[in-house]
């Protein structure tokens, strides 16, 4: 099973990190409708308390965050994983 997830996130932790940083971001992002479906109209108030902010702002920080990271680390796997040219 680790081979799995070790091959999804490319044999990097910056790009598993990623993953679960847009994860959470997602999650924030949609707290008033996981509130809705939870019949617990208090939780999106209760996690912008603690949070002190609002969670939808704050989720679509971490989206754009983990887009920048995947897409400067994804380059930066790329550029050092070409295949190599025959002379």
């Amino acid at each position: 099973m680790w081979e799995k997830v070790k091959a999804f996130c490319l044999h990097s932790a910056t790009m598993a990190v990623t993953y679960v940083l847009g994860a959470v971001g997602l999650f924030f992002e949609f707290v008033d409708a996981v509130s809705n479906v939870s019949g617990s109209p208090d939780f999106a108030n209760w996690m912008s308390q603690a949070l002190k902010g609002d969670t939808v702002l704050l989720g679509r920080v971490m989206i754009g965050i983990s887009i920048l990271v995947a897409i400067a680390r994804l380059r930066t796997i790329l550029w050092y994983h070409k295949p190599d040219e025959d002379h």
